[in-house]
């Protein structure tokens, strides 16, 4: 009767230490998938203004293949939030701009022998973050009034044109962005059944702490 009587503490014991260690599992995984989870949203947060909404708004400006001659008009620089509802270059894209640069300028695409009159904009915002976009640069480059270079122009808005234009390099960044939003959600489906299931064990099972 002792023997069995042992054996069987033995097996309850065992049934705890193995209940024990699922527990402790089960909490550990919910500890990482809450990490990576939230570590993947804010990624996504930063990124998403950052890179998707530029590559997806140039894509939607349907900027002409081909370059077009361009040259400066008028360079406006102005002080004032109210003067200053748009800039040429803003190196960041989250605050309001208390002084701008605006350039004006004129451009005659391939092939056509009169001047269109438009804006000339960084890139298809007008701001970025160092290094992509370096407003010193831009504005050495393109700031001199009479000053001549190649320009791409939107063919959704014609008043807008800007000094570079990729379509293969905005069409690269939107998928990983798209394949990050996939895996966070996957990563949510599966942290929601991990509380679920560990909210199933503690009110049906005795879990040791």
């Amino acid at each position: 009767m002792r023997g069995a009587s042992g054996s069987s503490e033995r097996l309850v014991g065992g049934a705890k230490n193995v209940r024990g260690a699922r527990a402790r599992l089960t909490r550990l995984l919910t500890a990482s998938l809450a990490a990576v989870l939230g570590g993947g949203s804010a990624a996504l947060l930063f990124l998403v203004p950052l890179y998707a909404d530029p590559a997806l708004s140039a894509l939607a400006a349907d900027f002409a293949p081909a370059p077009a001659e361009c040259v400066t008009e008028r360079r406006d620089e102005r002080l004032g939030l109210d003067n200053c509802t748009w800039a040429s270059c803003r190196e960041g894209c989250t605050s309001d701009a208390y002084r701008c640069l605006q350039l004006h300028v004129k451009y005659r695409p391939r092939s056509q022998e009169d001047w269109r009159p438009a804006v000339l904009y960084v890139n298809i915002k007008g701001c970025g973050y160092p290094p992509a976009v370096n407003c010193a640069n831009f504005t050495r480059d393109h700031g001199r009034v009479g000053a001549r270079y190649a320009c791409y122009w939107s063919r959704a808005d014609p008043s807008v044109v800007v000094p570079e234009w990729s379509r293969a390099e905005q069409v690269r960044l939107p998928p990983p962005l798209l394949w990050l939003t996939h895996i966070i959600l996957i990563i949510y489906v599966f942290y929601h059944i991990a509380i679920q299931n560990s909210a199933v064990r503690q009110k049906f099972f005795f879990v040791p702490r």
